[in-house]
């Protein structure tokens, strides 16, 4: 079904009233996004939502994808039940008031309204949409990034909060090591590529296939004690790890190529074969995450 630009501001208007709020400043569309995915699970960015309310200098058709998420938001199936909520107003027998004078009327005679053509026309609609939404091309490449918002390996971030925010995190607590919203086993892991202590060692030129993470503290050369509180503290890290079973989103910061920013490395687990009570090595499974559906991560637990 085409994209009217009336159909378009009659889901803002709708949307905003879903929100209680209108869309104005910039913070209006982050609460607006974190309302999405506190609703649906899903996620639409700041930018998609203000480019869709024409806060934006771009003239670009909104997707598909990005349609339905906010029709389901305010409680349609999708975009073509949005759409098609506009037929459903109009009376299926009734005739449309007409304000005559008593001249004319007691000159000419009244006319029927037709209906059917009406009724007609919105069962054609609804076909249409019917057939629209069987056989449009969804999640296809079409799509762009940031409609379906997909993190790919290489791509970069300037702060903690920069990438926390895409998962609803505003706080930076403890931002090195922070559960994803609503998903106990995933984990944003942001290391320090070569950390003094936590060590975080691999092989940057192909963005850290593996990242062995074992905790060794500086100057404890020749100190017993220190070395059994450093074996018994690794001991404890591997079967923690492996009685929690974790997927880790990994941004690693402090990386050779590019030292300034959080480079986002993909989706990693555990090795099993790797990794020991001295060591625990974490393995790349994936280079991509769709912000959209995060449940299909769990199939990368051991």
């Amino acid at each position: 079904m085409e994209v009217g630009m009336d159909d378009i501001e009659r889901l803002r208007r709708a949307v905003e009233q879903k929100a209680d709020r209108q869309m104005t400043v910039h913070g209006d569309y982050e609460y607006l996004s974190g309302l999405i995915f506190d609703t649906l699970h899903l996620q639409i960015s700041p930018t998609t939502l203000k480019r869709l309310w024409g806060k934006l200098d771009e003239a670009v058709v909104p997707r598909r994808s990005t349609l339905d998420i906010l029709a389901q938001f305010v409680g349609e199936k999708d975009w073509a039940d949005f759409q098609n909520k506009r037929c459903s107003d109009i009376p299926a027998e009734q005739p449309l008031e007409q304000h005559v004078t008593d001249e004319e009327a007691s000159a000419t005679p009244k006319k029927k309204v037709r209906v059917w053509p009406v009724v007609v026309g919105c069962l054609g609609v609804a076909l249409l949409a019917v057939v629209v939404w069987l056989f449009y091309p969804r999640g296809s490449a079409a799509e762009t990034d940031d409609d379906r918002y997909i993190l790919r390996k290489g791509q970069t971030f300037d702060s903690y909060a920069d990438y926390l925010r895409l998962f609803g995190i505003t706080s930076d607590f403890r931002a090195w090591g922070q559960q994803v919203p609503h998903y106990p086993y995933l984990h944003l892991w942001g290391p320090q590529y070569n950390h003094p202590e936590w060590h975080n060692a691999g092989n940057p030129d192909s963005l850290m296939p593996t990242i062995a993470e074992y905790w060794v503290p500086i100057n404890i050369q020749g100190n017993e004690q220190a070395q059994k509180v450093v074996q018994h503290m690794n001991n404890d890290a591997y079967y923690v790890a492996r009685r929690l079973n974790e997927v880790r989103l990994t941004f690693m910061k402090g990386l050779p190529s590019d030292s300034a920013h959080f480079v986002f490395l993909g989706v990693y687990r555990m090795s099993l074969s790797l990794s020991d009570t001295t060591r625990i090595v974490w393995e790349r499974v994936a280079d991509e995450v769709d912000l959209q559906h995060l449940d299909y991560l769990e199939q990368f637990r051991n």
